[in-house]
């Protein structure tokens, strides 16, 4: 048994001191690695570049927004590395780069004020007004969308719309911008009235050309936008009339102040992300001019439906079934301006989505009868489906 072990022991030293003797005598040379296929652009963070950078990735020295990390950019494929979208995923980001919630609210603003306008009612100019004031108000959007690549990257509600994400290419966006504004200003040239094409083609370049770049450099971008918002009604009534009268800037008007308070509460709680972008929103600059503006026009809404009666766009129920609303909204502005708080913003955003539905139904039940169009007002609002729930749903496009 003894001698059995012995031999045991040593045919397993000499089996491991040949493998010992092997491993040290083979070529354990390294090989030589291969080059890289592809080289991808990097950033360099040592102290010096660092700073270089912080002031290339877009952000105002005043505003002090938070440093966001530059993407990384493959210089080879750039926008094309996406592979070509199918019909249906092309159709889908083009509604996205259009806005096509916030072009939905447009339109039911102008087919409101369609409604309530004097003259009779015809389903062919409705229908062209409706598709050029689509085709314009989304030729707007996609232009701001253009110009605002940059920016959206770094907000985190805006990162993911088509251009961010190079879905869609900017030659993709600008030819989309442009063949629908040139397409729906035409529409309404044509097939409307001059008037309102020059009101269409207003809003285009007020919202692209001057809205866009003064978000990023004066508070005044709010009430400019405001402006911008108040003339598709007014677009309804010159569809319907051939012309502008003080009626119709009290419409507008009404959407003009309506805005205010909307949009204020709206960026309240988005001030970090409009902060980092960049954009000088009263909420970021001056939150204190923002809850007083905001407080502010939902007291003017009531003056403002109390002209609407007084200028014979309405009858005297009007401004009467308006007021107990108009008179909530209010409160809510003053709750915000008292407690500048997210849940304060938070519930005057909410209410806004209701008001105005509420405010254009009973704009249009308590139309002056002079004013009085041949199709039933419910047949009407019927067309395009204008009820309060789905003109929620149109109007929460955040």
């Amino acid at each position: 048994m003894l001698v059995h072990r012995i031999s045991c022991h040593r045919f397993i030293f000499k089996s491991y001191s040949k493998c010992i003797v092997r491993f040290f005598k083979q070529d354990v040379s390294q090989k030589p690695l291969p080059e890289p296929a592809t080289i991808q652009k990097t950033y360099d963070f040592t102290p010096d570049a660092a700073e270089v950078q912080k002031s290339q990735v877009f952000l105002d020295p005043v505003l002090d927004p938070c440093a966001i990390e530059p993407l990384r950019i493959n210089e080879e494929k750039g926008w094309n590395s996406k592979k070509p979208l199918s019909p249906r995923l092309l159709f889908k980001d083009l509604l996205s780069l259009g806005k096509i919630r916030l072009t939905g609210l447009v339109v039911l603003t102008a087919f409101g004020g369609y409604l309530v306008a004097p003259g009779t009612f015809s389903y062919s100019v409705i229908g062209f007004t409706v598709l050029g004031t689509t085709l314009t108000s989304m030729s707007a959007n996609s232009l701001n969308q253009l110009f605002e690549v940059p920016y959206d990257s770094q907000m985190s509600r805006t990162q993911s719309r088509p251009l961010v994400r190079g879905s869609l290419s900017p030659l993709q966006g600008l030819t989309f911008g442009i063949f629908a504004g040139i397409s729906g200003v035409s529409i309404l040239y044509y097939f409307t009235n001059p008037i309102t094409a020059f009101l269409g083609f207003s809003t285009l370049a007020l919202y692209a050309g001057c809205y866009t770049p003064l978000k990023r450099s004066s508070v005044i971008n709010t009430w400019l936008g405001a402006v911008v918002g108040g003339i598709p009604p007014v677009m309804g009534w010159t569809a319907a009339t051939g012309s502008v009268s003080l009626q119709a800037l009290a419409v507008g008007a009404l959407l003009f102040s309506w805005q205010m308070p909307h949009f204020n509460a709206l960026s309240w709680n988005l001030r970090s992300d409009y902060s980092r972008a960049g954009y000088r929103m009263m909420a970021v600059t001056d939150p204190n001019l923002c809850k007083r503006v905001a407080f502010r026009h939902t007291l003017y809404l009531i003056p403002i439906c109390t002209s609407l009666y007084l200028s014979g766009v309405t009858t005297w129920t009007f401004a009467i079934d308006s007021l107990p609303i108009n008179i909530w909204f209010a409160f809510l502005g003053w709750r915000f301006y008292r407690d500048g708080n997210s849940s304060s913003a938070r519930k005057l955003f909410r209410f806004s989505l209701l008001h105005l539905p509420l405010v254009f139904l009973f704009m249009i039940v308590a139309k002056n009868p002079s004013n009085e169009q041949s199709l039933d007002v419910i047949t009407a609002m019927s067309l395009l489906g204008l009820d309060g729930v789905q003109l929620f749903n149109y109007a929460n496009f955040t």
